[in-house]
């Protein structure tokens, strides 16, 4: 975007991998507009009667905003349900794969979503092109790959369904009928327990850990400024005390402790509005300084996993490299993996040894109560 006023292409492609429209892209990024103007002038060629179900990488966040914005001509929100690309929907969180997932959607089928994908991986060699072609030279290159893609699809559309009919409907239904037949289950009461795990982890009260976890997390923030404050408390009372400080300074110190009561105050109140005892009766009656202990614990544990694998990819680069199983490292990049090894070490080393102090603290709160 720095050189070119146009970065990229946005495609509206068939069920069949068949090009439609296709838009630029003149933004950082890409933004939902793309995917609404594709979408509603695809529209002005259909029945009014017509049905759409359209898969985007981030279908749920445009959903969400036609819901929320009416971002589409009358008559077209009615008519299109929205379902995420299957490659994508993965990194998305379990509630919104439930409800999104092409794989869990009535009348999807084998259906991927990934058509974009394949359409890059037919005119990518246009890619060094065009970056030197005048504008209208350019769009005139793209029309024409994209107008003998759709021909060549389209001529080749029974062998498209035959395959996918034999390597996907009949060889995937006889793995899930295998699979079926060796559990030894019967199918209504698996299509009972799958409707009652949707409906208890699409609830309102599966998000209570997540609010659970952002709750103490500002509760752990407020301890961190109470214990910060208590300590400049009483290193300034230390200081007055032995006269590096003139008494003047006291009723300054008066009014940190009178800001720290307040905090401290906030915090309490905090942790009430939490309701704890109702949303997790298992922690009915725990302290709630072990309960912040226990979310440090966590996050500074996963804080170590990450770091440690980050560190197990630097060994295995040169244990792949010195078994002839990648590309020999020349000295300067072998140097420079050994010098990220040797910080990543440091870090991961201090990590742990954290990890372990706070897991002694937290023992020790455990015995006290």
């Amino acid at each position: 975007m720095e050189k070119f006023d146009i970065g990229g292409l946005a495609a509206l492609v068939c069920r069949h991998d068949v090009p439609l429209f296709i838009a630029n892209v003149d933004t950082p990024g890409e933004q939902q507009k793309y995917a609404i103007s594709l979408i509603e002038h695809m529209f002005l060629f259909l029945p009014r009667n017509a049905t759409v179900i359209a898969l985007y990488d981030i279908g749920c966040v445009v959903d969400r905003s036609i819901a929320k914005y009416e971002l589409f001509a009358p008559g077209i929100a009615e008519r299109i349900w929205f379902s995420t690309s299957v490659m994508h929907s993965y990194v998305h969180e379990w509630a919104c794969q439930l409800y999104y997932n092409p794989r869990f959607q009535d009348g999807l089928g084998l259906t991927d979503g990934e058509n974009i994908e394949r359409l890059w991986s037919r005119t990518r060699g246009l890619i060094p092109v065009c970056r030197t072609s005048g504008k209208h030279r350019r769009v005139w290159l793209i029309d024409r790959k994209l107008r003998i893609i759709a021909k060549e699809l389209k001529e080749e559309m029974g062998f498209w369904i035959t395959r996918r009919l034999k390597k996907g409907v009949t060889v995937q239904s006889k793995e899930a009928q295998k699979i079926l037949d060796e559990c030894k289950i019967e199918e209504e009461v698996l299509v009972d327990q799958w409707a009652d795990q949707k409906s208890a982890q699409t609830s309102i009260r599966s998000l209570a850990p997540k609010r659970l976890k952002a709750h103490l997390g500002n509760i752990l923030d407020i301890h961190t400024d109470i214990n910060e404050l208590e300590a400049t408390i009483e290193k300034s009372l230390k200081l007055i005390s032995k006269g590096s400080f003139p008494e003047t300074c006291r009723p300054a110190i008066s009014n940190l402790q009178a800001q720290l009561e307040k905090i401290e105050a906030n915090a309490q109140s905090l942790y009430a509005a939490i309701d704890i005892p109702d949303e997790f009766p298992s922690l009915r009656g725990v302290n709630i300084e072990f309960i912040c202990k226990l979310y440090l614990i966590r996050e500074v544990k996963a804080s170590v996993q990450q770091r440690a694998t980050s560190a197990f990819w630097e060994f295995d680069k040169l244990d792949r490299a010195t078994g002839g199983k990648d590309v020999a490292l020349g000295t300067k990049m072998h140097q420079h993996v050994r010098s990220a090894m040797t910080k990543k070490a440091a870090s991961l080393t201090t990590a742990i040894k954290r990890y372990n102090k706070e897991c002694q603290a937290l023992s020790a709160m455990a015995k006290t109560e």
